[in-house]
This record gives structure tokens, C-alpha cells and sequence, in this order.
């Protein structure tokens, strides 16, 4: 996996060295995903949306073997969410652009209806 430099600093910074020792404490250096106790688990990052302010939540406990699985489902988690935030993004523009800045039109059925409509009509 290809890691920015800012990741790469910070995985090896004090702050995220205690994070991640804190985490595997609380959560008894047990794998999230096998069941499997070492003390050589790797706090993975569910999401990077937060790196250097983690929540608890974002970080998961894996072991070398389901490490890489991990990555992976992450990835597409990631995927996912790009595609929705675009989609989003599609959607509010195409209504601002044909309706103007009326908050209404936005939660307005027919005209999500209509721009699915319009989305299919380009093979989106």
C-alpha cells in the first residue's frame, strides 16, 4: 500500500504509538477479527478520515493474518464512500443548478426521481 508521507510520520510518532498501545489494552490484544491474543496485533485504521484525531471506532485490532484483509475491505469501504460523497455532490448541483437554492427542492421526491432519471439517460 502506497502511504502518504504525513501517514508514514505520524504512524511512527509518540502520539500514535500511545494511541495504539492504548487501544490494545483496552481491547485485551485480542484480534477484532479471528479471536486470536498476541501481544503483536497492529491497531489498523478503519478509516483515515480522522488520522492524527482517531476515535476509538476507527481503529481496529488485526493480526498478521487478517491484516491484509483488513486493508482490503477497507479500500472498498473507501470506495464506497468517494462514490456516495459524488453522487451527493451530482445531486445537490443538479438542483441548484435547475431549481435554483430553495432548500425544499433538495428533499423533493419527484425531483430525485427526476435527476435518477437523468443520471440513467448518461449511463452513470
Amino acid at each position: 500500500m502506497n502511504h502518504s508521507k504525513e501517514y508514514t510520520e505520524y504512524i511512527k510518532s509518540k502520539k500514535w504509538l500511545a494511541t495504539a498501545k492504548a487501544i490494545k489494552e483496552l481491547r485485551g490484544y485480542v484480534c477484532a477479527r479471528c479471536g486470536k491474543a498476541s501481544w503483536s496485533l497492529d491497531a489498523h485504521h478503519l478509516t483515515y478520515e480522522r488520522l492524527g484525531r482517531e476515535l476509538s471506532s476507527d481503529i481496529e485490532l488485526v493480526c498478521s493474518t487478517c491484516h491484509p484483509s483488513a486493508d482490503i475491505e477497507r479500500a472498498k469501504e473507501t470506495q464506497r464512500r468517494n462514490e456516495e460523497k459524488r453522487y451527493d455532490a451530482a445531486y445537490e448541483t443538479y438542483v441548484l443548478k435547475k431549481y435554483g437554492d430553495d432548500p425544499r427542492a433538495l428533499g423533493d421526491p419527484a425531483i430525485l426521481e427526476e435527476f435518477h432519471e437523468w443520471l440513467q439517460s448518461r449511463d452513470y
